[in-house]
């Protein structure tokens, strides 16, 4: 980015190009994406850039003389009207940040292939529900709303692991007779933060393949539809 004022907006995001186009970005090739508005009773012309790498930069132009204007990236500049500039610009910015980035503290290979998949398949959007909890995101059917997955970054040693450190799992749902002969404290943990008798976690660590992994989300996807 061209600016430090806006460096935490960004932090744990991650550009989502559908939601930027719906939003009014122009597609202007495979890695670029443009939006121009005009702010501050269109005294100002915003031009702002995402690239593939979710990178945001700015150019700020004033409209009556083509010049680019940059004293509202300076921290240190004080005054009513380059405030105002500033405020509005951050406006626009913050209201990109949340139409256009997904949250992005999933960081495990096996973990994004989850997130993948549930969107290609379900369309799901992964929900930030607790504010206690930021690090939880659960995965919600569109037609009845009911929870079929829950991914968290917990502890190791919350679900049984006899490591140290953080670990990305997931809960799903599952028949209460499967559970007995599911559960191994290897891969398989008894549901975390959920009513353990129909739901179990998956430590997400390549301990089984992708294929399986997302025959199981098939199934807690069904299994939140009674």
């Amino acid at each position: 980015m061209n600016t430090t004022i806006t460096d935490n907006l960004l932090k744990n995001k991650k550009l989502n190009s559908k939601k930027a186009i719906i939003f009014g970005f122009k597609k202007m090739n495979d890695n670029l994406l443009i939006y121009q508005t005009d702010i501050l009773n269109q005294q100002f012309q915003l031009i702002i850039t995402l690239n593939a790498n979710s990178e945001l930069t700015t150019k700020l132009i004033e409209i009556s003389d083509g010049n680019e204007y940059r004293l509202h990236l300076d921290p240190s500049a004080t005054g009513s009207f380059v405030n105002s500039v500033r405020n509005e610009f951050l406006g626009v910015i913050n209201e990109i940040v949340d139409n256009c980035f997904d949250t992005d503290i999933f960081k495990n290979s096996q973990t994004k292939q989850v997130i993948e998949y549930v969107n290609d398949t379900y369309d799901t959007e992964l929900e930030f529900l607790w504010e206690k909890f930021p690090n939880y995101a659960a995965l919600r059917r569109l037609d009845n709303k009911k929870w079929y997955g829950l991914l968290m970054i917990v502890n190791a040693k919350k679900i049984g692991l006899d490591i140290d450190g953080d670990v990305e799992v997931l809960d799903l749902r599952i028949d209460t007779d499967k559970m007995e002969q599911t559960i191994d404290n290897k891969t398989f943990f008894p549901g975390y933060h959920m009513n353990k008798k129909h739901w179990y976690a998956i430590y997400l660590n390549d301990g089984i393949s992708n294929e399986e992994l997302f025959q199981r989300i098939n199934n807690s996807y069904i299994l939140a539809d009674k």
